[in-house]
């Protein structure tokens, strides 16, 4: 009986040595598992700013140059009595009467009368393709050498040429008598009357009765006073 109870004991100690071998193992494959310590970066990210472009600056037309674009014009003094002063010293391209209308004013073909036109410092359209008044700037000129040779040497000079004259009619104290002229493209009040050497004033005053003198239109015929 005796034996029987020690043998049953030995089974037992065996078994529990078993268990805690197998538990000694567990231990040893867990700890040789690798930890990878995950921390936060060290940097942030920023939102991309949004591209921003320089204002963009347009240089005034030059003078002599043609317009791009529709443009709107302040009127001066001498504009306000007639709208043909602007048409012509524009250049404007297309017909005065599609021009007025384009401003809104009507213009009465029978008498040369626009219509409403506006004073001085009102505001109107110029259109496209218009020539911006006034002298262009000079341009570097064509230059050639003094002894007409073309031998590199430096010694040039500009070829120039002198603008065309307009003869003024002749006039005598009181023995003066009015001229007539016919307008031609390009003209204006201040131009015609600056070619005869007269004020517009006295200009407009020999037109006074002069039909279509208001539209100041190529082709009428105007008075030129003493």
């Amino acid at each position: 009986m005796k034996s029987m109870v020690l043998g049953v004991l030995m089974v037992v100690a065996a078994s529990s040595l078993g268990l805690v071998a197998c538990g000694g193992d567990d231990d040893q494959t867990g700890s040789s598992t690798p930890i990878i310590d995950v921390s936060p970066t060290n940097y942030v990210t920023v939102a991309p700013e949004p591209a921003t472009s320089p204002p963009v600056t347009t240089a005034p037309d030059a003078p002599g140059t043609i317009l791009q674009y529709d443009t709107d014009y302040t009127l001066q003094e001498g504009d306000d009595a007639y709208a043909s002063n602007v048409y012509y010293r524009w250049k404007i391209p297309i017909e005065f009467a599609a021009w007025i209308e384009m401003n809104g004013f009507t213009f009465d073909a029978e008498t040369g009368i626009v219509a409403g036109w506006p004073p001085a410092g009102s505001t109107i359209k110029i259109p496209a393709g218009s020539t911006v008044p006034g002298e262009p700037p000079p341009s570097a000129g064509t230059t050639v050498p003094a002894d007409g040779s073309t031998d590199g040497t430096t010694e040039a000079t500009t070829a120039e040429t002198d603008p065309p004259e307009t003869e003024a009619p002749t006039t005598t104290g009181s023995d003066c008598t009015p001229g007539s002229y016919t307008i031609v493209e390009g003209d204006y009040p201040g131009l015609v009357a600056q070619k005869f050497d007269v004020t517009v004033g006295a200009l407009n005053a020999a037109n006074q009765s002069t039909k279509y003198y208001s539209s100041f239109a190529v082709g009428v015929k105007i008075v030129i006073p003493c």
